[in-house]
């Protein structure tokens, strides 16, 4: 079964038997009931990893941004700009590997490929940020204005975080 599909179902059943549900945590149960170890932890099964793991959920609110931006005609922030948040990114703990299923990664990954060979002299360190999800060497590009459109209130920016929301 595609997983997808049985991530719909999962939801739908959740949700018609009023049955909390939780995209992030049905992922991290089913890849532990799985047993790779490997993707859910570090190794050890007593004392487990904090993991972000790209959901649909993150993926469709990645879509959503980049559809909001693009409508918008899609500017880029000045390289000197990338080259800033990028050292930023690169050097923050939250700049973390994003698990996931291969479906939402392929999909972020081919979102990245739209940066039509914009780089920085820091994308060999970016990896993902651990509190929103987004691909680092893809959002340090994209201007703040189309990026908050994903932010939700429960995230948590470390102090220095370029994209913290100024409250």
């Amino acid at each position: 079964m595609v997983y997808g599909v049985l991530l719909a179902k999962v939801k739908h059943h959740c949700y018609s038997n009023k049955i909390p549900f939780d995209a992030a945590e049905f992922e991290d149960r089913l890849c532990r009931n799985l047993g790779d170890n490997s993707v859910c932890s570090d190794g050890t099964a007593e004392k487990p990893v904090q993991v972000k793991r790209t959901t649909i959920d993150d993926a469709t609110a990645f879509i959503k941004v980049a559809g909001e931006w693009m409508k918008e005609g899609h500017s880029w922030v000045p390289q000197e700009e990338a080259e800033r948040r990028a050292a930023i990114c690169a050097a923050c703990p939250e700049n973390q590997h994003i698990a996931g299923c291969s479906g939402c990664r392929n999909l972020v990954g081919k979102l990245t490929g739209l940066l039509g060979g914009r780089k920085t002299e820091h994308d060999s360190k970016l990896q993902g940020c651990r509190v929103c999800g987004c691909s680092n060497v893809a959002q340090v590009h994209i201007p703040l204005a189309a990026l908050s459109k994903g932010i939700k209130d429960d995230m948590e920016f470390p102090e220095h975080c370029w994209k913290k929301p100024t409250k």
